[in-house]
């Protein structure tokens, strides 16, 4: 069997709302319509609803698949239950009857003639005397500003009106209230609304506000704070007198307690003279017998540290020739180390630079475009390697790589200077096979080359007689085969040839550079 759910009810708007006019029978009565809603459930498919009046008749009852109903009740007591269906029809909870209050609503009367109000004494509490009349104790009374439209919020004083509850006061708006207190009024024309909770209000006509009293008030606060000063300033000449009392008699007192510390000081600095003099005398006879016994206790203690100092310094300048031996030996080995050290260290580092030639290749377009004088130009070459890989015949690391030459071409209408820059990151393979101070070397990997072309056209090229220079980088491929001479620890020299292909859109060129170098390691 299902277990059994429980269902929050809540009760949204109940009103009922009539409307009277002054002491006559209704002409109109109103009907709000009011809702009841309680929570949905999924899991359930319809609801039934039944109402009960006051004696306890049941005066509705309703099915229905939503979560609310309307209802068109009049004002009194009642109570509701809600009983839930499950999906196969069967019933599945029910709530306890809980009560509810269907309370009248009506607009608020104002009785109010005056044409204007005084505030209190203190100048800023404000409380008129009226009737109101259909207002509970949740109604709301304002004044609001006839110029600016500011609003200050007061409090209504109620009684319960005729035909009302004798204890108590209901939640329907059917009470009087006899007075309205407001605090922080300024001065200016104002008017009071009252709105009850049903939203309905009603507003006075416009009246004015005012200070009345103002000057009685300012004037007595002056005298106030006149008495006050004269009481402060009677209170410090009263309490100066005695503070000037008290402080000449403490003079007084003082100066007697000072004679009589003074004849007391005197006598104790007599006595005190004496037995000074007295320890003067002992004290100079025993310096003189002291002094002749130090004397005579220094002449020995010089003639030992004579003696004393005689052997360390003799010892110390023993010391110290071994020690300047020690150290010139210490020195000695040391610089041998070193240079032991600096001789047969491996040393993972070289710079070599050296010269080449640029040879392009494989292009047709380029040789005919840009090799028309030379097909042979001088390059310049710099290598920075890094070989941290090494066994006694190999040797493996990286090395940045660098070349620098200038192709030209030149005719009758104009001049052209294709100054190239590459450079590439290699991965380099070192091997030897006998000879200890010959190794044979491959490299290979990628770059970018750094192309300038300047034009400088002739004077008889019409079209465009101003020179111009364009930058150009494009990424590099290539390799190179080259053998190493080491004939000192310090000294590399090589001679190879390095081969590199330049990526350019619709221009694939190739640049073999054959060079030889010298440089050093570390």
């Amino acid at each position: 069997m299902k277990s059994k759910r429980f269902f929050t009810v809540k009760l949204l708007v109940f009103l009922f709302c009539l409307f009277y006019g002054a002491g006559v029978t209704p002409l109109f009565a109103q009907n709000f319509k009011q809702t009841l809603q309680w929570s949905a459930d999924a899991n359930v498919l319809e609801y039934k609803v039944e109402i009960q009046d006051s004696t306890g008749k049941i005066i509705n009852s309703v099915t229905t698949e939503n979560n609310s109903i309307s209802l068109s009740l009049k004002e009194g007591t009642y109570k509701y239950k809600i009983t839930a269906y499950d999906l196969l029809g069967r019933e599945a909870v029910s709530t306890n009857w809980i009560s509810f209050e269907v309370v009248v609503a009506k607009q608020p009367a104002i009785e109010h003639t005056k044409n204007l109000e005084a505030l209190q004494e203190d100048g800023k509490t404000l409380e008129i005397n009226l009737d109101v009349d259909d207002v509970t104790a949740d109604t709301v009374a304002e004044l609001v500003n006839i110029a600016s439209g500011a609003k200050i919020r007061g409090k209504l004083v109620l009684a319960a009106a005729a035909g009302a509850p004798a204890v108590g006061l209901s939640a329907s708006e059917t009470h009087k209230a006899t007075k309205v207190r407001f605090t922080d009024v300024p001065e200016g024309n104002w008017k009071l609304v009252i709105t009850n909770p049903s939203g309905l209000s009603t507003e006075s006509e416009a009246f004015e506000v005012k200070d009345v009293i103002k000057e009685e008030r300012i004037a007595a606060a002056k005298e106030e704070e006149e008495r006050k000063e004269r009481e402060r300033l009677e209170a410090e000449r009263i309490a100066k007198e005695k503070e000037e009392a008290a402080r000449l008699e403490a003079e007084r007192l003082a100066r007697e307690e000072a004679e009589r510390e003074a004849e007391r000081e005197a006598q104790r600095l007599a006595i005190e003279q004496a037995e000074r003099e007295e320890q003067e005398r002992l004290a100079r006879e025993e310096a003189e017998r002291q002094e002749i016994a130090r004397q005579l206790e220094e002449e020995e203690r010089l003639e030992r540290e004579r003696e004393e100092a005689e052997r360390l310094a003799l010892e110390e300048a023993e010391r110290a020739e071994e020690e300047r031996l020690a150290r010139e030996e210490e020195k000695r080995l040391a610089k041998e180390k070193r240079r032991e050290h600096w001789l047969n260290y491996y040393r993972q580092f070289y710079v070599i630079g050296g010269v080449g030639v640029g040879v392009p290749i494989y292009d047709g377009d380029f040789l005919e475009n840009y090799i028309e004088k030379s097909f042979i130009n001088l390059s310049f070459t710099g290598q920075v390697g890094w070989l941290p890989l090494h066994t006694e015949k190999l040797r493996f690391g990286m090395e940045v790589n660098g070349i620098g030459t200038q192709f030209k071409s030149e005719n009758e209408y104009y001049k052209l200077n294709l100054n190239t820059l590459m450079l590439q990151n290699n991965f380099v393979f070192r091997f030897r096979f006998k000879p200890k101070k010959v190794w044979y070397q491959i490299k290979g990997g990628g770059g970018i080359a750094l192309i300038q072309e300047r034009v400088d056209y002739s004077e008889i090229y019409e079209n465009n007689k101003e020179n111009k220079t364009s930058n150009f980088g494009y990424f590099t491929a290539g390799g190179g085969l080259s053998v190493i001479f080491i004939p000192s620890r310090l000294v590399t020299m090589e001679i190879g040839a390095d081969f590199y292909n330049l990526f350019i859109p619709d221009m694939n060129i190739g640049i073999l550079n054959p060079y030889v170098g010298i440089g050093f390691s570390f």
